[in-house]
């Protein structure tokens, strides 16, 4: 299995700036993570739970609409279709796009239908309990025609086009078919069962492996110096990816800097989104190191 080397400098500028021309369509499933932040010092007498005195409350996007907020962190254009619940939490998910620099005109209100939402309990850094409040049934009739003809006009001249698929309804196969154009080709092993040129698979704290139908498997090395939180870090992994792909990098190319990225993002709390500057920065750390073990004999 081969690893892949740091990519030089200059491609990472040409492709950071190119990335902020880019158009990416992002359809899924949409949701806002809640975060109750307190203390505990007592457990409650009517069960054995610890009881939490909350002292912070906030919101982000989650789902498709962190993707989306992490390809605006760059400074790539970028559209995100999906639907939300005609509720308190849709509008939150408004207002909280609208301060990413999103436009909504693509976000589908479904009345009767509850915006997905993920509310996570934290105390001392620590996370007691997740709350999620979902309808996941597949969307159809109406509503599937609205979200299909939704991302065809999205699509118009979109760069590049990410599915994401939580599971939560937004993207049954009728979707998919109607918005992924690209033709398939017959590949080998698993390449071949997932009807796809390449796969790109996260390890966690062992980095990434890229499988590609020409270049076998490469292993991409983990760069997260801390491990805060991971939530999140496959949104920042399939932006980063998907809008480099669009800004012309090879597919390598693009997962080094999807890699770089995710580094960034599990050492902030909660889902967050990585700017350009922040994986410059890392790539020159990483540079500089490798530099110092070449000079002193090491590699």
């Amino acid at each position: 299995m081969t690893a892949l080397p740091p990519l030089p400098r200059d491609r990472v500028l040409q492709l950071i700036g190119r990335m902020k021309g880019s158009r990416v369509v992002v359809v899924g499933d949409i949701m806002i993570d809640r975060y109750l932040v307190g203390e505990t010092e007592r457990l409650s007498p009517e069960a054995p739970v610890p009881v939490v005195a909350i002292r912070e409350r906030h919101s982000a996007l989650g789902g498709a609409a962190n993707v989306a907020a992490n390809v605006s962190a760059m400074g790539a254009t970028c559209l995100l279709v999906g639907v939300v619940g005609d509720d308190t939490d849709g509008a939150a998910i408004r207002q909280n796009l609208a301060i990413a620099r999103l436009e909504d005109r693509f976000v589908i209100p479904i009345a009767g239908r509850p915006t997905t939402s993920k509310t996570r309990i934290i105390a001392r850094s620590q996370q007691i309990v997740r709350i999620d409040d979902e309808v996941d049934s597949l969307l159809e009739g109406p509503e599937l025609a609205r979200m299909t003809k939704a991302a065809r006009e999205a699509l118009a001249d979109a760069d590049a086009l990410l599915l994401e698929d939580y599971n939560k309804g937004a993207l049954p196969p009728a979707l998919i078919a109607a918005v992924d154009l690209q033709d398939r080709n017959a590949l080998p092993e698993v390449l071949t069962r997932l009807k796809t040129d390449n796969l790109l698979v996260t390890l966690g704290a062992d980095g990434m492996l890229l499988v590609t139908k020409d270049g076998g498997a490469l292993r991409i090395p983990s760069i997260a110096r801390e491990v805060y939180d991971v939530s999140g870090a496959g949104d920042t992994v399939t932006a980063w990816l998907g809008t480099a792909l669009a800004a012309g990098a090879s597919v390598r190319e693009a997962a080094q800097l999807a890699n770089y990225a995710a580094g960034v993002e599990v050492g902030k709390p909660g889902v967050a989104t990585v700017s350009p500057e922040e994986v410059l920065a890392v790539h020159e750390e990483r540079f500089d190191q490798l530099g110092r073990l070449r000079r002193g004999g090491v590699i």
